[in-house]
């Protein structure tokens, strides 16, 4: 089954790989300085720019897998696609919450956690470099607090969630465990089995809806950035998604 040549997730990927990343300058202000709604918002878009880069990297590696039918391999990007929208959620509503208490100082806490954590680094860094003040690294974001967030948005924004369902059925094609095997086997009755290669290039529908919910929500921070440049074409990006689909839906009704 080939793939719509209008798919979500295609054109998000064409777009993201169009989008010139600038660069940004840190505030001049001290390291053991209170932090500043202007630090904060540096931090907040340097984040947001380095992860734009891995997803539109990573989406691109994801969809040349499907091209190719190696859909075993394109599975296991989805799911790492899939935890980044959802982290993408949970660091949004915890940047919101301290901007709307006036936590600066939270607020620039959570952006060194998220920015640098790193839990190899702080459990096995003294391994390899003996000297290295592993017990000042800050452990990374816990994948749990992510999917909490995810749940929490998606009722609040539709009213209910099968977060579960979606990740669990990624997770279940990643991990060793059959399912990942059945496509592979080929039942032969009353007693054979023979061995294919599964080709296809058919792509998980959760692949497009998480990746039209990321760029959403980044367009969100984006925006708590005060970042204009950046956003304004994830913005432009949606919108002609949207009409594309809009069009594509009038077709199938009307054939």
């Amino acid at each position: 089954m080939q793939e719509n040549p209008i798919s979500p997730a295609r054109l998000m990927s064409e777009a993201l790989d169009k989008i010139q990343l600038p660069t940004l300058s840190r505030p001049q202000i001290p390291p053991d300085a209170p932090a500043t709604e202007e630090l904060v918002a540096w931090g907040m878009a340097k984040f947001a720019y380095a992860q734009l880069a891995h997803m539109r990297t990573v989406l691109r590696g994801t969809l040349l897998l499907a091209d190719a039918g190696i859909e075993p391999a394109a599975i296991v990007l989805c799911r790492h696609l899939y935890e980044w929208n959802m982290q993408t959620g949970y660091v949004y509503a915890t940047f919101k919450a301290h901007l709307d208490a006036n936590d600066l100082e939270s607020a620039w806490k959570f952006f060194l956690r998220i920015s640098g954590g790193n839990n190899w680094v702080k459990d096995h860094g003294t391994k390899y470099v003996p000297e290295f003040p592993a017990t000042e690294v800050e452990g990374s974001i816990r994948i749990k607090h992510s999917v909490k967030a995810y749940k929490e948005h998606r009722t609040q924004e539709f009213g209910t969630e099968n977060v579960d369902d979606e990740y669990s059925y990624l997770s279940e094609r990643s991990h060793p465990n059959g399912f990942c095997l059945d496509p592979y086997l080929r039942i032969e009755f009353p007693n054979d089995v023979s061995f294919i290669e599964p080709r296809s290039q058919k792509q998980p529908g959760v692949l497009h809806a998480c990746m039209l919910e990321w760029a959403m929500t980044h367009v969100n921070l984006l925006g708590l950035a005060r970042e204009d440049a950046v956003r304004v074409s994830l913005v432009a990006t949606l919108k002609e998604i949207a009409r594309q689909n809009g069009q594509a839906q009038t077709v199938h009704s009307n054939s």
